[in-house]
């Protein structure tokens, strides 16, 4: 779950406590910002007492950003922290933003760490060495074939769907023939996309393969896609935003909403993914040596059960398998030394800045990039077109409609033929200006024969044309007149084919059919028509890019009271599935009946009589606190957990620093109850 949303999710009054008790008084729309700012997060981490530090140091190590109940917590701390403790470092650490609580709808509560905010937090809680995971030798031997970026892949998909008239199927998925050839623009195999065990499992549907299904997903929950009872289209604004980015900011929502499909709650993963996007792109890192320093930082270690020989098993089996679907959508590389040991590199590492990035990503979206439309492409005299990998996705998008990509390596390579021209004349482009396209953007000009070719085509086309036309025919001469005497349905119509029937202007379709049955009538017939749900391949330009000042996309907005925009898949863990915590609970609520006890049993340690002792141990037990032992001069903290024998005759049971010990009551002299909160050095 993201910071945004978890805070979008909570009330105004807890986010302005928040605030108070981070000394931010007036944040206001800021607490985002500086909850997800790297440099504020240290601060607040130096800022935290002992007890709450050693909490969030429990709830990093053994859940990452999973969600959590209370009692998973007490089982993970109760060697080293009492009940009570933890209870009190929840409470701090949610007053202060670091954790969000989250009322499941039979009422108990889950806690979680925001997943952009716990990149941060493992940094400083669990730090893992840069020096000691880079490889330096050189004998490294890449076995990752050459993929072109999911970008370039997400391209492809959206250019067919808005060439075809991709319809759908009642469940919902794309008719076979359409299926297909989706699959086959995408090349990414079902089993590199295989999940890891403990991470959501990718649902193949009907769109042709699990590559397109996963992209697919992506438009719909980036806006860019939207998908009707009968076909998938485009949406033309959100299209031209998108496709304004540069090729980095796409990767990132990919990779981020990649993330979020295959969601796991395995902590040990979280602590890898996180500590494999902190390393540096284009360095190779030991898979093994990773999963040692993880190791050694006891990441899991109550999880990961020992082998036969007694030690624990090295994970760099899970890391490849993580590492799989990185390398199938391009991101990623795998590798091996002479001797065998696997190796990771990031080739193109996707941005990983928080929330205060994004308003400069919507500014460089608004069509206001200084060199966005600078001439790139080389155009030969063979109708070739050489695209550089710099080449903006404005003007990759006319040429998938304009000419046939042939190879896309690290430089593109498309072909201009007389099929690809009629393509782009039937979807509203003329020769003229497709020439004028090749040459604003040709760096060095466009060939004449090029340039030739393109008109001539243009011409031959231009002799005679077949369309596809919306006709409002009536059944009678009668309704004919009463229908065209209305002075709001006579200027949808165009050229009259009859007494009765009369050609519908292709932009006005939706307008006419609304208008009618408005007055009573039932149009009926099958949409068809860009205008209408069927294909329609926009041209990306400053047109569609108004209203610059909106943000670049949908992907974690919600209205209250509604549900986020799906995919064809998503993660369960999700906001909308929990109810709002209303405030935040007191110190004070950890101890009911607080005011009964003797104040002198929490002032310092004492000598008590052994029947007062067994009262202290199990107002200890009633509270889940613990209580500080004095023996032989020597204080020590003592969690108990419960008390056997009868009258006189009794011991305790408890952790006594993490080791588990049985006391009689003539085992120790003094004592005192320990409340954190209360009488503990974190008040």
């Amino acid at each position: 779950m993201k910071l945004a949303e978890l805070l979008a999710n909570t009330p105004e009054l807890m986010r302005e406590e928040i605030g108070r008790h981070n000394g931010w008084t007036g944040a206001g729309h800021d607490l985002g910002r500086l909850l997800g700012s790297e440099e504020s997060v240290s601060r607040l981490n130096d800022s935290l007492f002992e007890l709450e530090r050693k909490v969030l140091e429990t709830i990093v190590r053994r859940f990452g950003h999973a969600p959590f109940d209370w009692a998973k917590l007490e089982k993970a701390g109760q060697k080293e922290m009492s009940g009570a403790a933890l209870k009190v470092g929840l409470i701090r650490l949610s007053r202060k933003g670091i954790l969000f609580a989250l009322r499941r709808k039979w009422g108990e509560a889950d806690y979680v760490l925001p997943e952009d905010g716990f990149p941060l937090w493992r940094k400083l809680l669990t730090p893992i060495s840069e020096q000691k995971a880079i490889y330096a030798g050189n004998d490294v031997v890449s076995d990752s074939p050459f993929r072109p970026s999911i970008a370039v892949q997400m391209l492809s998909v959206l250019a067919y769907i808005a060439e075809e008239d991709v319809t759908v199927t009642q469940k919902g998925g794309a008719h076979k023939r359409h299926a297909g050839k989706l699959a086959a623009l995408v090349p990414v195999r079902d089993e590199e996309l295989k999940p890891v065990e403990g991470t959501e499992a990718i649902v193949k549907s009907e769109y042709g393969s699990v590559a397109v299904d996963f992209l697919c997903g992506a438009g719909l929950r980036l806006g860019i896609l939207d998908k009707g009872s009968e076909r998938l289209t485009v949406r033309p604004r959100q299209l031209a935003l998108w496709l304004s980015q540069t090729e980095k900011e796409m990767e990132a929502r990919l990779y981020s909403h990649w993330k979020s499909v295959v969601a796991t709650s395995d902590p040990w993963l979280h602590h890898a993914s996180s500590s494999l996007e902190q390393m540096p792109e284009g360095s190779w890192i030991l898979l093994h040596g990773l999963a040692g320093q993880l190791r050694e930082a006891g990441i899991g270690g109550a999880d990961v059960k020992p082998g036969q020989d007694g030690r624990l098993p090295d994970q760099t089996g899970k890391l490849l398998s993580w590492a799989a679907p990185l390398e199938a959508w391009g991101w990623a590389e795998t590798a091996a030394t002479a001797d065998g040991r696997r190796l990771f590199r990031w080739l193109r590492k996707p941005r990983l800045e928080l929330e205060e990035d994004r308003g400069q990503e919507a500014r460089s979206v608004s069509g206001n990039q200084v060199d966005d439309d600078r001439p790139r492409l080389f155009v030969q005299p063979d109708f070739e077109l050489i695209v550089p990998p710099d080449c903006s996705y404005r003007v990759r998008w006319e040429l998938e409609m304009i000419a046939e990509r042939i190879r896309h390596e690290h430089i593109a390579v498309y072909r201009i033929t007389r099929e690809t021209v009629m393509r782009a004349l039937n979807h509203g482009r003329s020769a003229d200006a497709t020439v004028r396209f090749l040459e604003r953007h040709a760096k060095y000009g466009v060939p004449e024969n090029v340039k030739t070719a393109i008109s001539q085509w243009g011409d031959r086309q231009s002799q005679l044309r077949v369309e596809t036309a919306t006709v409002l025919r009536l059944r009678d001469e009668t309704t004919a007149k009463t229908i065209c005497r209305d002075e709001r349905i006579a200027p949808l119509l165009g050229e009259a084919l009859g007494p009765t029937a009369w050609i519908v202007r292709s932009d006005k379709a939706s307008e006419l059919r609304a208008l009618l049955e408005k007055i009573g009538y039932s149009p009926g017939g099958t949409k068809h028509g860009p205008e209408e749900g069927g294909a329609s391949y926009p041209l990306v330009d400053e047109a569609a890019l108004q209203k610059p000042e909106q943000p670049v996309m949908p992907e974690d907005a919600t209205v209250e009271g509604e549900l986020p925009a799906k995919g064809l898949i998503y993660s369960r863990a999700a906001v909308q599935y929990y109810d709002r915590e209303r405030i935040f609970p007191l110190i004070e609520d950890v101890y009911p009946g607080l005011q009964e006890v003797p104040s002198m049993w929490l002032k310092d340690c004492r000598t008590y009589h052994v029947s007062t002792r067994k009262l202290m141990i199990q107002k200890a037990l009633d509270w889940k606190a613990c209580l500080r032992l004095r023996k032989a001069g020597a204080d020590t903290l003592f969690i108990p957990l419960r008390l056997d024998g009868i009258r006189d005759d009794w011991a305790v049971t408890g952790f006594e620093q993490t080791n588990e010990v049985r006391l009689a009551p003539d085992q120790w002299e003094e004592m005192q109850l320990i409340l954190p909160g209360i009488n503990d050095e974190s008040r």
